[in-house]
C-alpha cells in the first residue's frame, strides 16, 4: 500500500497560506489584546486617598490660598508700576512746561516781557498738577513697597508650607509607589493566569499537528499567545526581571533547536533522508559517501545521471549492459538491487521501485 506522501503545493499558494497565517497571528494578538486592557480598566490605588492619610488637607488649603494671595499681590504690583510709569511721563511733561512758563515769569519780573494773569494762573495751576502727580506717584511707591514686603513673607510661608508638605508627603508617596508595584504584579498575574494556559495549549497542539497540512494555525495561536506574554512581563516586571526572563527564554529555544537538529542527525526523519538520498542519485553520486556511481560494465542503465563517470574501454565508450545490482565501491552501500515484486532493478535507498511502483522498506539503517 502506498503511503500517503505530501505534494509540493505552488508557490503561490504557500505564499499565499503563509500570508494568512500571520494575518491569524496579528488578530489573535489583538485579541488577546482587548482581554489585557479590560484587566487595565480596573481600579488602581488613589494617591489622594492615600496622601490624606498622612498630610492634614488643611495644609494643602492653606497652601492653595497663599498661591492665590501671592497671585493677587504680584497683579496689584504690576498694577501699581504701570501706574508709576504713567505718573512719570505725566511728570516729565508737566515738568518741561514748567521749565518754560518759569523762563517767561523771570523776563516778566525782568521787566522785558509784561506777564498777564492768564499765564500767570497756568503757571500756578500746572505747578499744582506737577505737585499732585508728585504726590500719586509716591502713593503708588508706597503701594509697591507694601505689596513687595507682603510678598515676600507670603513667599517665605509657601516655601515653609511646601517644606512640611514634602516631609508629611514621604510616606505616603512610598506607601503609593508600594501599592503601585502590588497592582502591577496583580494585573500581570490577572493576564498572565489566563494568557500562560493558551500558550501551554497552543504549544501542544504545535506539537500534535507539526505534521499536519494545518500546522499554520496552531503556529499561529502559539505566535500570539507568545508574543502577549513577552508583552506582559517586559511591561509590568522590572527591566533586570525582564532581561533574565528573556535570556533564560532564548536559551531555552537555542537549546530546543539544537537539540532538535542533534537528534535529525542522529536518527533523521525519513522524509528529509528521502530528499536527501534522491538529490544524490540526481547527481549520480552515492549518497552515502558521495562517490561518483560508475556507469559501465555491471553498472544500472537506469538513465544518464549527473555527475556519473562512464567507463571507457579500449574500443571506446562502452555500452551499458543489462541492469543489475550495484553496490557503491567506496563505502560498499548498496545502491540498486532488485525488486522483490518485480523482480527489476530499483533505487535500493528511495522508497518505490520504479517499474512496478511498488513501495519497499529501505534495508539501510541511518547513520
Amino acid at each position: 500500500m502506498k503511503s500517503s506522501t505530501p505534494t509540493q503545493k505552488p508557490l503561490i499558494y504557500r505564499i499565499f497560506i503563509g500570508f494568512l497565517s500571520f494575518l491569524l497571528t496579528l488578530l489573535l494578538i489583538w485579541l488577546l489584546g482587548f482581554i489585557a486592557r479590560d484587566i487595565d480598566r480596573m481600579e488602581g490605588p488613589n494617591y489622594e486617598t492615600i496622601h490624606k492619610k498622612f498630610v492634614d488637607p488643611n495644609l494643602n488649603q492653606q497652601q492653595e490660598d497663599r498661591l492665590k494671595e501671592k497671585k493677587l499681590l504680584e497683579i496689584q504690583i504690576r498694577d501699581q508700576q504701570e501706574i508709576q510709569k504713567v505718573l512719570r511721563n505725566s511728570r516729565e511733561t508737566s515738568q518741561t512746561t514748567m521749565t518754560v512758563l518759569k523762563e517767561f515769569s523771570s523776563l516778566g519780573t525782568s521787566g522785558e516781557v509784561i506777564i498777564s494773569e492768564e499765564l500767570q494762573k497756568s503757571l500756578t495751576e500746572n505747578l499744582n498738577f506737577f505737585l499732585t502727580q508728585q504726590q500719586e506717584f509716591r502713593d503708588a511707591h508706597q503701594k509697591v513697597a507694601e505689596h513687595s514686603e507682603k510678598l515676600r513673607s507670603i513667599e517665605a510661608d509657601i516655601r515653609t508650607g511646601t517644606e512640611t508638605i514634602e516631609r508629611l508627603s514621604k510616606p505616603a508617596i512610598e506607601e503609593f509607589n508600594e501599592a503601585k508595584k502590588k497592582d502591577q504584579y496583580l494585573r500581570a498575574t490577572l493576564k498572565l493566569s489566563f494568557l500562560i494556559p493558551l500558550f501551554i495549549i497552543a504549544s501542544v497542539w504545535v506539537y500534535k499537528k507539526r505534521g499536519s497540512p494545518y500546522r499554520s494555525i496552531p503556529f499561529a495561536c502559539l505566535g500570539a499567545t507568545a508574543w502577549k506574554v513577552g508583552a506582559v512581563i517586559h511591561e509590568h516586571f522590572p527591566s533586570e526581571i525582564f532581561k533574565y526572563i528573556a535570556i533564560g527564554v532564548s536559551l531555552a529555544i537555542t537549546l530546543a533547536f539544537l537539540l532538535k537538529l542533534i537528534n535529525l542527525v542522529i536518527a533523521p526523519k525519513s522524509a528529509w533522508l528521502v530528499k536527501q538520498y534522491r538529490d544524490a542519485y540526481a547527481k549520480g553520486k552515492c549518497p552515502k559517501c558521495s562517490t561518483p556511481i560508475l556507469q559501465g560494465v555491471g553498472s544500472p542503465s537506469l538513465g544518464i545521471l549527473k555527475g556519473a563517470i562512464t567507463l571507457v574501454s579500449n574500443k571506446g565508450i562502452s555500452k551499458p549492459e543489462e541492469e543489475a545490482a550495484y553496490t557503491c565501491p567506496c563505502c560498499g552501500q548498496s545502491l540498486f538491487e532488485k525488486c522483490e515484486n518485480c523482480n527489476k532493478i530499483r533505487h535500493t535507498l528511495l522508497p518505490y521501485c520504479k517499474s512496478c511502483s511498488v513501495e519497499v522498506e529501505s534495508k539501510t539503517e541511518t547513520s
